[in-house]
């Protein structure tokens, strides 16, 4: 993905997340990937939910796909 396509996919996400009530926190350098807090109302885009294991406590990453870019939710 090059440059400009990976700013228009952070920008429709950034809007999108906005738009609805959320707020983003931050963005990856150099990968189409954005970190946001969801609305208060909840998520209203489609989750995947990713099980982390780290020094043996367990976690959920919920992310999303918004517009071709990645969204992880806080």
């Amino acid at each position: 993905m090059d440059k400009t396509a990976m700013c228009c996919a952070r920008s429709r996400a950034k809007v999108e997340i906005n738009t609805h009530g959320g707020r983003v926190t931050g963005m990856h350098k150099s990968l189409p990937v954005v970190y946001a807090i969801p609305p208060a109302c909840g998520p209203v885009w489609p989750c995947n939910e990713v099980y982390q294991k780290s020094n043996g406590v367990c976690s959920v990453q919920r992310t999303s796909s918004i517009g071709g870019c990645t969204v992880i939710w806080s």
